[in-house]
């Protein structure tokens, strides 16, 4: 079976709403200036909580004798010692009334720090008035005395001959309205013949512990109260002495605990991660989870020490040692991988995350602790790796290969360098000069027009001046390329236009549409002059910085 404890918070929140449910007005106090006050102080003072907080106690006071009195019986009674103190004193309401008030005080720690206390205030102003009015039976007056100063009724022929203020005001009368009525007239339908029943065996000696039912208030809201009676003899007649407390937000606070437990436990259960409370390495509780993680159901772990989750005594030394002295420094201690045991005996994978309870370390070394298998992730990391490491490979072989290519790459660069460099010699070297015997023998114009541009075409294989044009304006057609190059070497359009066969206007056109193809249109640049400075033979093919357009 699974165990459940509450949080700090629930605790908290339970211990407010037993604070507030107290029919005593309840203060903390700080050199005598309220710091707390519950719910209660309106009831019996008529101010609220709010307006109090940051008060000096004095207002409390009937008048300053009070209020000094009240200093010097409680502060060095509680400097000795942290014995509660209790005494009586005139107080006044918010109206100006004055109320006589049982105080009690206790300081709050070992020793008297700042003069922080906590002081209840019972208003007992009725408590008197019924002293006074019942001298005649000193039985009323000592079971009055050693009752709970709570609510307070006095019933005799089954109705209320006495309401006090503070039983009153839990149903929303005044003590009047309520005197004279029927008692079970407030009482729920339901629950009347219970509290019949249990009164009478409570008068009868034959219950001790107090009963708890539900009265309606004046608004018909449905109310929780825990009573005891006594019975006693008034005016010379039996009578019942009754004391009674609103239990209502206490048992309202009781069912927020237990659906908080209930929620708590559903988040616990849908949590994937196995969850484990520890004490002293001992399994004081475990959710659902860690059957998905470890194999084993909760009530197989509770009560057994987490050895049985480690593979060996060493795992297990080694995990305490380094979980708990982290917890000595701080609050979490986080480990991403640790090898566990699966119930069937298999390694697991875990990442663990611990939490220590409290601002240290306690003796029973309490902690909460989340386990996450990660097996799977694991599994999948490390094929990952192992791909990566493939693929490495793999990249590192193509990088090599990549390298042997360029190598024939570029040994094929060198040899077509080579064949390059041997026709152009053996232009310069075997056609070159024979072209230029030719011409020295008579030849009539055409031909010797025809050797020159032949001349002309092998000057321009031999020289780079066309394949650098060429790169450079792939947008230049084959006969703007052969015009260019012989506007470089100097020729005019009427030889350039003897030379190509075309007029001098087609070549005036096609120098035209190479001035604009090379950006030269608007300006003033001259064509030959800017093809020589640009496509030189001794200008770099690439990285050149000249501004063509």
């Amino acid at each position: 079976m699974e165990k459940t404890e509450l949080t700090g918070s629930a605790i908290n929140d339970l211990a407010l709403s037993i604070l507030n449910a107290a029919p005593l007005a309840t203060f903390g106090l700080e050199n005598r200036r309220i710091i707390f006050a519950n719910r209660a102080v309106e009831r019996i003072f008529g101010w609220k909580p709010e307006e109090l907080i940051g008060q000096s106690t004095r207002i409390l006071y009937a008048n300053d004798e009070e209020y000094e009195k009240a200093g010097k019986e409680v502060y060095p009674t509680l400097e000795n010692g942290p014995a509660v103190l209790k005494s009586v004193f005139e107080c006044r309401h918010k109206d100006g009334g004055i109320i006589i008030c049982r105080l009690s005080a206790t300081r709050i720690g070992d020793s008297l720090v700042n003069r922080k206390v906590v002081v209840t205030f019972e208003d007992i102003s009725e408590l008197k008035k019924i002293e006074s009015r019942l001298l005649e039976s000193e039985k009323l007056y000592r079971t009055l005395a050693e009752s709970s100063f709570a609510g307070v009724y006095l019933i005799q022929d089954g109705k209320f001959k006495y309401v006090n203020e503070q039983a009153a005001s839990y149903m929303g009368y005044k003590p009047h309205e309520l005197v004279g009525r029927k008692a079970h007239s407030i009482v729920h339908p339901n629950d009347r013949k219970m509290i019949g029943k249990f009164a009478r065996e409570m008068l009868k000696g034959k219950r001790t512990t107090p009963y708890s039912y539900r009265a309606l208030d004046r608004k018909g809201r449905i109310l929780w109260f825990m009573e005891t009676v006594t019975g006693i003899v008034y005016e010379g007649r039996p009578a019942v002495l009754g004391t009674t407390m609103d239990i209502t937000e206490l048992r309202e606070a009781k069912i927020e605990i237990e659906e908080f437990n209930k929620l708590r436990s559903s988040i616990l259960d849908a949590t994937p991660h196995a969850i484990m409370y520890l004490e002293d390495r001992r399994i004081i509780f475990a959710n659902n989870a860690v059957e998905s993680v470890f194999g084993w159901k909760p009530e197989e772990l509770i009560g057994n020490s987490t050895r049985m989750l480690f593979l060996s005594d060493e795992d297990f030394e080694r995990m305490g040692h380094m979980a708990y002295s982290t917890l000595e420094r701080r609050r979490v201690y986080d480990e991403p991988e640790f090898l566990y045991r699966h119930k069937s005996g298999e390694p697991i994978y875990c990442r663990i995350k611990a939490v220590r309870i409290g601002e240290r370390l306690s003796q029973k070394r309490s902690l909460i602790v989340t386990y996450e298998n990660i097996t799977e992730q694991k599994k999948t990391q490390d094929a990952l790796r192992q791909r990566t490491k493939e693929l490495e490979l793999k990249t590192q072989n193509l990088e090599e290969a990549n390298i042997a290519l360029n190598v024939i790459l570029k040994k094929r660069e060198a040899d077509k360098l080579k064949i390059e460099k041997s026709v152009v010699d053996n232009i310069r070297e075997l056609i070159m000069p024979c072209i230029q015997q030719m011409k020295k023998y008579h030849m009539d114009d055409e031909a010797l027009k025809y050797a020159s541009l032949a001349e002309s075409y092998l000057n321009d294989i031999v020289s780079p001046f066309l394949h650098k044009l060429s790169i450079r304006h792939l947008n230049l057609t084959h006969r703007e390329v052969l015009i260019a190059s012989l506007l470089k070497d100097g020729k005019s359009s009427k030889e350039i236009g003897d030379l190509l066969n075309i007029s001098s206007r087609g070549v005036d056109y096609h120098r035209n549409k190479i001035r604009k193809k090379l950006g030269l249109k608007h300006k003033r640049d001259n064509l030959r002059s800017y093809l020589i400075s640009c496509f030189s033979d001794d200008t770099p093919e690439e990285g050149h910085n000249s501004k063509i357009v």
